[in-house]
């Protein structure tokens, strides 16, 4: 008897669809760990630049302190407009340019507080700060410095955050939460 024999070559194409299935499955996960990374990258570049702003104010409030209520007569360094107003534009720069001297401790105080807004501005997406008194009724109260800035993924998620205490990322802009606005505040005594 002749018997024959049938010997498969290749794969079949189960085999081949099974294959591009599980295939498809790697590249999605890859590209949702990839996506992940990419987000993680922004954020720590947010927080890298706030901490460069941060350190920049401090070093001005302390070379300027008259102009810091509760330290001097001054007020200049007081500054509380909302991160709705403040996405406008920056302002025009003071005059004079207090780049180079002489300025007096006031126009030191604008100057710093429009460059730190610039700062914040091009440091960060639609940035914006607020530097206010943490009680304003109390003159021994410490300092709020903030820093905002607009989180798009947090936008499209339709966030509205609750405060979560000191040096905390929140979605307020003072009491009234804004949808993918973000705040860093840093609690400090002059």
């Amino acid at each position: 008897m002749d018997t024959h024999k049938r010997v498969q070559s290749g794969s079949s194409l189960i085999e081949v669809l099974v294959a591009l299935l599980l295939l498809s499955f790697c590249v999605l996960g890859l590209a949702r760990l990839m996506a992940g990374n990419l987000r993680a990258h922004t954020d720590s570049v947010i927080q890298a630049n706030i901490n460069l702003l941060a350190n920049d104010a401090f070093g001005r409030i302390r070379a300027n302190p008259s102009e810091l209520p509760g330290l001097g007569a001054g007020n200049g360094y007081h500054f509380e407009a909302s991160w709705s107003d403040q996405q406008d534009s920056s302002g025009a720069a003071p005059y004079p340019d207090c780049s180079a001297p002489p300025c007096t401790n006031a126009e030191r105080a604008a100057f710093d507080i429009w460059q730190l807004r610039s700062n914040a501005r091009t440091l960060l997406p639609q940035g914006a700060l607020r530097l206010v008194r943490d009680s304003p009724s109390d003159p021994n109260s410490g300092w709020v410095l903030s820093w905002y800035w607009f989180d798009k993924e947090k936008d499209s998620m339709g966030l509205g955050c609750q405060d979560s205490g000191a040096n905390a990322l929140t979605c307020f802009v003072g009491t009234q939460p804004v949808a993918g606005v973000r705040v860093l505040n840093f609690y400090f005594y002059p």
